[in-house]
């Protein structure tokens, strides 16, 4: 089975963009319950999801559903050396290949992410784009290619790396992987579209599903 990976950051400082409309409390939640749907969708999808995190509540999230859950080492620095950590461990238990997908999209579908991972087991470098010009998906044979550039305008920093490099890579136009929910826009767009599962669910428990869709 092919590897997914998501990057998990500490939940207590996550979501801030939203901290206008959500209590800390309520970012949370809603962290811990986007988490579960994606690594639901990953499973539905033939991917064996793995979190690497330093957040307790996110491991244990991880662990409950089935997914590994890797403690990210107090000493990483930032969302990248943890990714290159996570991809080690990933390594170590003899996997092949691996999907690293960020944990912002709840809307993730078994189907694409079914046709994501057909891509990679064909032997494809693949990428997807974020809406605001980030990297949500990137997948390859282990070891990684490149080195990893999450962070903004990242999309383009990996195509360039990959391009630099001489390698072929395919870029996916799956719109459940583009959409990030990480800000009060996206989270009007994840209402409006009838967004569901934990993260709906969670929201709806709010009571801001009325006031914002």
């Amino acid at each position: 089975m092919t590897d997914a990976l998501i990057p998990v950051k500490s939940l207590r400082d996550g979501k801030t963009r939203m901290a206008g409309v959500l209590a800390p409390e309520q970012r949370h939640t809603l962290s811990l319950a986007m988490l579960g749907d994606l690594i639901e969708s990953c499973r539905r999808g033939g991917l064996e999801p793995s979190v690497v995190s330093r957040d307790a509540d996110a491991l244990e999230v991880a662990s409950a559903l089935g997914a590994t859950a890797l403690r990210e080492p107090d000493e990483c620095n930032g969302l990248n050396e943890a990714l290159s950590g996570g991809l080690d461990a990933l390594r170590e238990k003899g996997a092949g290949r691996a999907l690293v997908i960020l944990a912002d999209v709840p809307q993730a579908t078994a189907e694409d992410l079914a046709k994501t991972r057909l891509q990679l087991e064909a032997g494809r470098t693949i990428i997807a784009a974020s809406s605001d010009g980030g990297t949500n998906v990137l997948g390859f044979a282990l070891p990684a290619p490149i080195p990893l550039l999450f962070g903004d305008s990242s999309f383009d920093r990996h195509c360039d790396a990959l391009s630099s490099r001489g390698l072929a890579f395919e870029v996916l136009k799956l719109p459940s992987l583009e959409f990030d929910l990480d800000s009060p826009d996206g989270l009007d767009r994840f209402l409006a579209a009838g967004g569901g599962g934990r993260t709906g669910a969670a929201l709806a428990g709010f009571g801001l599903a009325a006031a914002l869709a």
